[in-house]
């Protein structure tokens, strides 16, 4: 009976053993990647920032661009509907309303 039971508590103690190896193994891993992870995402996080910085330039030199523009004259042209209407003796009226 004791070889039984000492021979149960060695593969208790070898699945164990086993399992903490795994979860180190998974917990190193995790660490690895994380740092890829983050590395990846600070590079991201500064080029983004970057391109805005960029972007923002460029709006700015655009408005500066724009502000020095002048404009004379503005010419706006518009189109009138004209209706012509006749009645029963055979008048005809001229309608310009917008309908």
């Amino acid at each position: 009976m004791s070889a039984q039971n000492d021979s149960n508590e060695q593969k208790k103690d070898a699945e164990y053993q086993k399992l903490i190896n795994d979860v180190k193994n998974n917990h190193n891993t995790f660490n690895r990647v994380q740092a890829k992870a983050k590395a990846k995402e600070t590079k991201l996080v500064y080029q983004a920032i970057s391109k805005i910085a960029i972007l923002s330039e460029e709006v700015k030199s655009l408005k500066n661009d724009i502000s020095k523009i002048k404009v004379d004259t503005i010419y706006i042209h518009d189109t009138i509907q004209i209706k012509e209407k006749k009645n029963f003796w055979g008048k005809t009226k001229v309608d310009t309303t917008n309908n």
